[in-house]
């Protein structure tokens, strides 16, 4: 491996990619197949009049090309996932069309299927509805300032805030951490909140799927990387067995953390073909990708950092508010690097997560490591600022040399390389100082 390093590799599948070759989910020639199109929600939260969604049906039922519409009110029943399946996992307690309640914009609604991708989006665009609108809790903070509201729906829809033990089956790897003494020891402080924004994972691919049934055996083809957990969970909520189930993805564009786990629009495109008995190709429009393939959330987190004043930290805290929907599990793990990456005798690390009526969010690259570090590194450089020294160096001043989680020495350890390195090829020590520039008059 070192001898390729630094070296110019052809991809395996470089040259089918840009000579056009290359064949996604989309690509794939099915006979006789035929094309959905979702219709979705416009309000966050409330319910749908039967009368409405009836004659809505009806609409897209009698357009051109239409072959079956598929909503809650026709919909044979999916079965609930198993408690493994939704407790620490982005997926939907909740399975689709299963009533008229709506608990975020974007949520599906219906599937239209017709003989060409333009009549069934044509026949989706009449589906409009008469909604009856209620009360939405649209962030962490207004969630923590309202009065909690009563879960419904069996424990399907769920609300208020919650302290996840770990992320997802990571049991090692936890959100709610703590060593060391209770009190803040004494030494130089900073302290801060820093907030992220919603980021969308978006790969040139569209997400697509393509069902068909053969008998009882259903074959899927699907842009994803999770083919065994997909296999559970389509015949989980098919009430089949998952040898009835094979999943097709031997070509996976960017992924991103959207491609990671089963999406609803999976389900209803296996139901659907069911329902007509011809295969069914669903490929989500740009606008639906942003409430139908997750999201990464929003996060509000609040770093303490404290040094003696030779620089060495004696204690740190990460504590992180972010959100996900009320049908389904996810945190952002913002703070799990706080836990060994610097060293540290004291350390609290917590996470609060709020059920917003907000569409699923799920990893994105990298998980937590993105919103969690600007944080953390952010307050490490104030933190060099106020101790007066280099901040290269109080990183380097404070590396650890085992994983203070469990005690055991790491397996490699090649940061302090990477620090060296890094700024010798940078020109890290002949770099203009912070704040150097004020001042300066530019005559021109």
């Amino acid at each position: 491996m070192p001898d390729l390093v630094g070296k110019p590799i052809n991809r395996v599948e470089g040259r089918d990619k840009v000579t056009g070759r290359a064949r996604y989910t989309a690509d794939t020639p099915i006979a006789g197949v035929t094309y959905g199109m979702l219709v979705q929600s416009q309000i966050p939260h409330g319910r749908i009049t039967p009368e409405s969604m009836a004659a809505a049906a009806a609409r897209a039922a009698s357009a051109p090309g239409v072959l079956h519409v598929l909503s809650p009110l026709n919909c044979p029943p999916l079965h609930q996932l198993p408690t493994d399946l939704t407790w620490d996992l982005p997926l939907e307690r909740r399975p689709p069309l299963s009533d008229l309640a709506v608990h975020h914009v974007g949520q599906h609604l219906a599937l239209v299927v017709a003989d060409s991708p333009e009549n069934a989006a044509d026949a989706a665009s009449l589906m409009t509805f008469e909604y009856v609108a209620a009360h939405a809790q649209l962030s962490a903070a207004q969630v923590l300032a309202e009065p909690v509201v009563p879960d419904g729906d069996g424990g399907r829809v769920r609300h208020g805030v919650y302290h996840p033990d770990h992320f997802v089956k990571l049991v090692d790897e936890k959100l709610q951490d703590r060593r060391g003494p209770s009190a803040e020891p004494p030494g130089v402080k900073v302290e801060q909140t820093f907030t992220t924004p919603v980021n969308a994972h978006y790969p040139i691919e569209l997400s697509a799927t393509i069902a068909h049934w053969d008998g009882d055996y259903l074959t899927v083809h699907d842009t994803t990387r999770w083919i065994t957990g997909e296999r559970r969970v389509l015949a989980a909520h098919l009430g089949i067995s998952e040898d009835r189930i094979r999943i097709l993805a031997p070509l996976v564009g960017g992924a991103f953390g959207s491609k990671s786990f089963l999406w609803m629009h999976v389900a209803l495109c296996a139901v659907a073909a069911r329902e007509i008995g011809r295969p069914v190709k669903l490929v989500l429009t740009r606008n639906q990708m942003f409430t139908s393939t997750g999201h990464r959330p929003r996060t509000e987190q609040r770093v303490a950092l404290i040094a003696d004043r030779g620089g060495e930290i004696v204690s740190t805290e990460q504590h992180t508010l972010t959100e996900t929907s009320t049908v389904a599990h996810f945190c952002e793990p913002a703070g799990l690097s706080a836990r060994f990456l610097y060293r540290s005798p004291r350390l609290e690390v917590s996470h609060t997560v709020a059920r917003i009526n907000s569409s699923t969010p799920c990893f994105m690259r990298g998980p937590g490591e993105a919103p969690g570090l600007f944080a953390l590194e952010v307050a490490m450089d104030e933190l060099a600022v106020a101790t007066g020294m280099d901040p290269l160096q109080l990183r380097v001043a404070n590396l650890t040399d085992h994983d203070q989680t469990k005690g055991r020495p790491w397996s490699g350890a090649h940061l302090n390389e990477c620090y060296t390195t890094g700024a010798r090829r940078f020109g890290w020590h002949q770099r203009p100082r912070p704040r150097s520039a004020l001042g300066l008059v530019v005559v021109g």
